[in-house]
């Protein structure tokens, strides 16, 4: 809310006149204080801009902290998931050799056991 004031030039007391404080205002603006949805929106109309538009409104940085949060989210499951590939071709490998154990050992007692 504060950027989209600032862009249009309005000050602190002109938004706030008759529906809040100016301090209160600025309490809101910053993320110090919760504002109810009746207030938002009157302050969103004065602003001119849509309630229903606002909800689905994010601004520059705003976007950039939750592109941010995205990015760093799937980077963290990409990461698990290979440390999950690589256990499993470990696992693969050393399934692998113990298959090979096995299959030379039944060849070793394949010649020993008496022929009939």
């Amino acid at each position: 809310m504060n950027e989209q004031r600032r862009k249009k030039g309005i000050n602190l007391e002109q938004l706030s006149e008759g529906l809040c404080s100016f301090s209160e205002l600025a309490l809101i603006e910053n993320g110090k204080r919760s504002v109810g949805k009746a207030l938002r929106d009157r302050l969103l109309h004065r602003l001119g801009i849509s309630p229903d538009d606002y909800d689905h409104f994010v601004f520059e940085e705003e976007y950039g902290t939750k592109i941010d949060a995205i990015l760093d989210a799937v980077t963290l499951e990409l990461d698990k998931n290979l440390e999950k590939s690589e256990k499993i071709r470990t696992l693969d490998r050393r399934m692998d050799r113990a298959e090979a154990h096995i299959f030379n050992h039944e060849k070793k007692f394949a010649r020993l056991e008496p022929k009939k």
